[in-house]
């Protein structure tokens, strides 16, 4: 920059002396200040520096020969006389562990972004960063554009509250020059309820048939805790009132009864359970409901092939095939000449026999228990009331065909 200003001022001072403006001093020098005055009034002044000033002066001395006193703008980059170019720090951010600022939250600030112009007499490692009115950085290097903190600096965030963040560089004279302003608003999260789903009670057995006594150990589910959850909350019931246990630990996504809870079930009854969590206000949200209903047994059918003479032991019976007549309603008889199919049925069972018989779905037709080849007796096996029902097979009347209803 000194040789451009000193070539342009040197040849515009020749171009005065060649028209002959040089004989009169005073017309001279009104020539010379304007063109500095224009020099400093155009796009050059931001260019211009200290030591450009101090040629142009010098130059003024040297054409004329007086001192020559300019008013020079204070906007140029560095200014002679009462004017001064202030340092300057602009698009200053934190650097944060998230941009989203919902619900109250933890946010981990691991650094900080800016632009800094130094001006002409910035003071040097004078960066500071605030938060709010709280220094979290001070004495950093004023030709940075980017800083880590030595150690990332955690802040809790609480919905519904603005934070501000800002930094500052010092000139040489102590005056301080603030950046922009950083804003967070942590908005409120929107609110979502709890939710328990999946529960089931666990029990020492899934097979609910007959009157008995079933533990349980304890229970399984899935919690969505929501925006409000109330942990520890989790309340377990036995049909409508009983509970089980209740201020339970919701921290995993099942628990265990200590000691287990043992329930007498008896056949023909359903039972339920529920579970229940609750929110910070109170509020009560249950769970799917868990069934139980127990099953009457059901006494087997017996099937054994014999002599027709020799009547089967109670042994001989239950070692004999066994079929379950709530599946079982129809079965062919081997045709065997002479040979007897003994079938003992429970006693609540009605069993009906048909001879070259078309038939079709649950249709039935009486028996002429006269015939020699359908009689009954009653007998006993483990406590349960049995009808031992022994069906001769004869050779005209193949194939014979039973069904039990």
């Amino acid at each position: 920059m000194d040789e451009i200003l000193y070539e342009t001022l040197n040849k515009y001072y020749k171009a005065l002396s060649v028209v002959g403006y040089k004989r009169d001093p005073v017309v001279n020098k009104l020539l010379v200040m304007q063109y500095i005055q224009e020099t400093l009034s155009n796009e050059y002044r931001y260019y211009l520096t200290k030591n450009d000033i101090k040629l142009m002066q010098d130059l003024l001395y040297q054409f004329i020969g007086s001192t020559c006193e300019i008013s020079f703008p204070t906007n140029c980059k560095c200014c002679c006389g009462t004017g001064s170019f202030d340092p300057s720090i602009t698009g200053f951010s934190l650097v944060p562990s998230t941009t989203n600022y919902v619900g109250s939250q933890s946010v981990t600030f691991t650094g900080a972004r800016f632009n800094i112009s130094k001006g002409t007499h910035i003071k040097e490692d004078s960066l500071k960063i605030y938060w709010g009115t709280e220094v979290l950085a001070e004495g950093l290097n004023v030709d940075l554009s980017t800083v880590i903190f030595n150690s990332p600096i955690v802040k809790e965030l609480v919905e519904g509250q603005t934070y501000t963040a800002k930094a500052s560089v010092l000139d040489e004279e102590g005056n301080e020059y603030f950046s922009n302003t950083m804003t967070i608003t942590c908005t409120a999260a929107p609110v979502t309820n709890p939710t328990i789903t999946n529960f089931k009670l666990v029990p020492s057995t899934t097979t609910y048939t007959g009157t008995q006594d079933v533990a349980f150990t304890g229970a399984t589910f899935t919690i969505n805790k929501g925006t409000k959850f109330k942990e520890d909350s989790l309340e377990i019931v036995w049909g409508t009132n009983e509970v089980m246990g209740t201020g339970l630990s919701t921290a995993g996504s099942s628990i265990t009864f200590s000691p287990s809870i043992t329930k007498n079930l008896v056949e023909g009854n359903t039972y339920t359970a529920k579970a229940s969590i609750q929110d910070i206000d109170g509020n009560k949200y249950y769970s799917n409901t868990f069934t139980i209903t127990v099953k009457t047994p059901v006494n087997p059918i017996y099937m054994y092939t014999g002599n027709q003479a020799a009547k089967p032991t109670v042994d001989e019976i239950k070692a004999g095939t066994k079929y379950d007549y709530n599946s079982m309603k129809q079965f062919n008889t081997p045709a065997m000449m002479l040979k007897t199919i003994w079938v003992c049925i429970p006693a609540t069972v009605t069993l009906v026999s048909m001879e070259n018989v078309n038939f079709s779905g649950d249709y039935i037709y009486n028996i002429d228990t006269g015939r020699d080849y359908m009689q009954h007796e009653d007998v006993t096996i483990d406590g349960v009331a049995y009808k031992l029902t022994y069906l001769t097979t004869i050779a005209s009347h193949n194939p014979y065909k039973t069904i039990v209803r």
